[in-house]
């Protein structure tokens, strides 16, 4: 099993979702299964890192989910 660190780093990967890639079109573009990339962005979005990954939503939108 590929260790996720070793097939994007976490900068990369909030400036890829930032751009409004989708989980599917980040995996295909490192080869590897989007349940990888998926669980990767979910992990960032755990720790904090949610504002980061979607700039564009206002503080408003977020509290409605």
């Amino acid at each position: 099993m590929a260790v996720p660190e070793l097939i994007v780093s976490r900068d990369r990967l909030i400036e890829l979702v930032g751009e409004g890639r989708t989980p599917l079109e980040i995996a295909e573009m490192f080869c590897v299964d989007d349940a990888i990339i998926r669980d990767m962005i979910r992990r960032l979005e755990q720790n904090g890192y949610y504002d980061l990954l979607y700039p564009e939503r206002p503080a408003a939108d977020r509290t409605a989910e």
